[in-house]
């Protein structure tokens, strides 16, 4: 580069004598072949005719330069004259970038293409090129390639995409050589734990033994994060001030390894002294202690220190409206292991609602959103209403996700926006369909709308049947035929008022599966009523249900006899009473919270009828996050139905679909048990068919880890013990042998659930169970399971 506005400047120096303005006469522009004269003349500021002075001179080579546009600029002075000076501009254009052309690379163009910045047809510059070397390096670097040489050159190019003489390829020749691998992480200072400890810390900076093909190369972009969360790890041990003294990198070419060396400084290991709390006057120091929930003489973590300060004490200013409210704890070291903090207070002014709004809702009608709300314009604002609003919204499971936006309006309101992302179809084919091993596949079909034209209503149209064939078994699987018709309001006319009717068919057959040897068809329909209750809290809810139906048996003589004593008919009119309390978070990946249902049905007695029974059924379902992402699901479900005693006159019994059966999925009217086939736990003939039981209970735990979002798909491990019973006792038979006062039927296993978009729930179980149900005295052993549209 050889630029002559130095020359300029000295002859304008000579010639005028160091004056202060120069009349140029006149510009010429020499070189430029796709930029016009007037704009180098207008990007420099000197035009003819016009005064300039000595600094314009620089002023002009620094604006030309700025425009990435050329390779070399001069500035020569043409002549002097009583008109003035004449001077000419010349440049070199730099070349228009044609194309971009790797070669020597076995690594994806496209990952070099996202990181340099260059752009077909723009300038090529010097410096453009260096800094993409340097890039391209960086991306070879992060799959354990350290010693790559990269190149660029500029070349004539052979087929032209931008059409200009200045147009070329820039080409980058890359020789890779060999790929490094880090080999060992060496740690220093550290006392307290184990280089061992450490590694696992570690997340994605990971040494690569010849057997952990899955770790991934050394990157310094990954590394930088895990040695934040070494310090973190630190932190919430106890050790405050921990730090990273140095870090280096060994390059060792004879063997293609790295060797990590990190130089720590523990510091040392804190406890908590004493807490006080200055300029607090909307709680009182004994309230933010409890609140804080931590004690004298606790190890310091910085993870559980935070989230007592800043989610659990500073809750009771969200709650009062205070949201602009903030804390600054000052932590005092005091000797080798203690600290004090002192709480500084800033608490603001209290905080209002303004407006309401809600976005997102394309089919679900925004009434539907807004009854859910427990935040009303007007308000005081509360964190904990508008948690809660975010969760009775999400509960509903018409949408995919629901976001709360707080926007500040003035100091002293806010308005609330409720994003929603409904779910692409709230409408699915809701079918129970199953598979074992044992029986083959039994199941049916039909259509389920949770979001009845978007007014928060639910209406189903069901129909079921049997498949009449059995993959491993000469016997037929249980015949049935089922048609269903539900509507339910959950909230009428927005009130906390629940209204639903169903008419219901079904007929079914006599099968070894379930022994009961007569064909029976029952038809009827049931009314409910039901509110949202305040007390104990607003998680309850409680319906009741009046349900009428009739029966028509068919079969010889004799078993009608012995069944039903003689009656080919019978009427069953039931009153039940569902008391349910629901704190889950989600619906279909539940988190936490937990489900309480009991529910108690009375039938016949002075309802009249011929089917004189009461029926109770106790589920209580937990789920608690652990560690990661794992969820932990805790059931037990019980139940027991016994007969209720009329008149002597009066012929009552308990119709067989009511008493207790399980096994298998549990499909199409029995409770589930994995790891053993449909419908075989409980009482059972001689032959070995199931009779139903009037006692149940069951107790599942499941581990769960979700694999998706959207749509839900978890993973699971679960064990569960169940077992149906004669009596209300539940005692078991005596050819069984007992272990204890309840014996029940264990298995192990795992299995995985999704949730397809107008399909419902799929869900897949291999499941093992422990305990001999044939008398025979072996293990059960391996059964799996497949279930669509059925939870457990």
């Amino acid at each position: 580069m050889n630029n002559k506005y130095t020359f300029v400047l000295f002859f304008l120096l000579i010639t005028v004598g160091f004056a202060q303005d120069v009349n140029l006469y006149r510009v010429n522009i020499e070189g430029n072949t796709t930029t016009s004269d007037k704009m180098i003349k207008y990007s420099a500021g000197l035009r003819d005719g016009t005064k300039i002075q000595r600094a314009d001179i620089s002023t002009a080579l620094t604006r030309l330069w700025d425009l990435n546009l050329f390779d070399d600029i001069n500035i020569v002075l043409n002549s002097e004259s009583e008109y003035g000076v004449e001077i000419t501009i010349e440049v070199k254009e730099s070349p228009t970038l044609n194309n971009i052309i790797f070669r020597g690379n076995s690594m994806r163009e496209g990952r070099f293409t996202d990181q340099i910045d260059l752009r077909i047809g723009q300038r090529i510059r010097p410096n453009f090129l260096s800094s993409a070397e340097e890039k391209i390096k960086e991306v070879y670097q992060e799959d354990g390639y350290f010693s790559v040489e990269v190149e660029s050159s500029i070349e004539v190019p052979q087929d032209t995409l931008v059409r200009n003489e200045y147009a070329r390829d820039v080409v980058f020749n890359i020789k890779e050589n060999d790929k490094f691998r880090l080999r060992n992480i060496n740690f220093v200072g550290n006392d307290n734990f184990s280089d061992r400890k450490l590694k696992k810390e570690l997340k994605d900076t990971k040494e690569r033994k010849w057997y952990s093909f899955w770790v991934k190369s050394f990157n310094e972009k990954s590394f930088k994060e895990d040695k934040d969360i070494l310090k973190a790890f630190y932190q919430n041990e106890g050790y405050r001030d921990f730090s990273v003294l140095k870090d280096t990198l060994v390059i060792n070419e004879d063997d293609n390894s790295l060797t990590l060396f990190l130089t720590i400084n523990e510091g040392n290991k804190y406890k908590y002294r004493n807490f006080t709390f200055e300029g607090n006057e909307i709680a009182n120091s004994e309230t933010l202690e409890l609140l804080l929930g931590l004690q004298e003489g606790d190890l310091y973590s910085k993870e559980n220190f935070e989230k007592s300060v800043f989610e659990n004490m500073m809750s009771v200013y969200n709650d009062k409206g205070y949201i602009f409210s903030n804390v600054n704890p000052e932590i005092v070291p005091v000797g080798e292991d203690s600290m004090d903090v002192n709480f500084i207070f800033n608490e603001g002014s209290k905080v209002y609602i303004n407006n309401i709004f809600v976005s997102g809702n394309e089919r679900t009608r925004e009434n539907v959103i807004r009854r859910e709300l427990k935040l009303f314009p007007g308000d005081v604002f509360s964190r904990s209403k508008l948690m809660r609003s975010q969760r009775d919204i999400w509960i509903l499971n018409y949408f995919d996700n629901v976001i709360p936006d707080v926007n500040p309006v003035a100091e002293d309101k806010v308005d609330l926006d409720f994003i929603v992302q409904e779910k692409k179809s709230t409408q699915r084919i809701n079918a129970n369909l199953g598979f074992t091993g044992e029986y083959g596949m039994t199941g049916g079909a039909g259509v389920e709308f949770d979001n009845f034209m978007g007014r928060g209503q639910r209406f189903n149209i069901g129909m079921s049947t049997g498949t009449n064939f059995s993959f491993y078994s000469d016997q037929d699987p249980s015949k049935y035929r089922s048609f269903n018709l539900t509507f339910q309001d959950p909230m009428l006319n927005d009130s906390p008022y629940l209204i639903g009717g169903s008419l219901f068919y079904s007929y079914r057959g006599s099968s070894t599966n379930y022994y009961f040897p007569l064909d029976f068809t029952v038809g009827g329909g049931s009314f409910s009523f039901g509110r949202r209750l305040e007390w104990p809290d607003d998680f309850f809810r409680v319906m009741w249900s009046a349900r009428i139906m009739q029966k028509e048996y068919d079969g010889s003589e004799a078993d009608v006899e012995s069944y039903l004593g003689g009656l080919q008919k019978t009427r069953g009119l039931s009153l039940s009473q569902v008391l349910v309390r629901d704190s889950r978070d989600r619906a279909e990946f539940t988190t936490r919270g937990s489900k309480f249902q009991i529910e108690s049905t009375y039938s016949g007695g002075i309802l009249g009828g011929n089917e004189n029974f009461q029926k109770h059924l106790l589920n209580l379902d937990w789920f608690s996050p652990t560690f990661s992402k794992f969820v932990l699901y805790s059931s037990l479900k019980v139940g027991v139905i016994k007969t209720l005693k009329i008149g002597n006159d009066t012929q009552s019994f308990i119709p067989f679909d009511e008493r207790f059966i399980m096994g298998g999925n549990g499909i199409p009217y029995g409770n589930a048990l994995r790891g053993y086939p449909d419908n075989s736990v409980g009482p059972q003939t001689a032959s070995g068919q199931a009779v139903g039981g009037n006692a149940m209970g069951k107790i599942t735990t499941e581990l769960r880890f979700p694999l998706s979002e959207n749509p839900v798909i978890y993973f699971m491990t679960f064990a569960e013990m169940g077992n149906v019973w004669n009596t209300s006792s539940m005692a078991e038979p005596f050819y069984l042998e007992r272990h204890g006062p309840l014996s029940m039927k264990k298995s192990a296993g795992v299995g995985v659930r999704f949730f397809m978009p107008g399909i419902g729930l799929l869900g897949f179980d291999m499941g093992y169970g422990f305990d001999d149900i044939t008398g025979e005295g072996n293990p059960n052993g391996w059964e799996y399971t497949i279930t669509f549209g059925q939870t457990y």
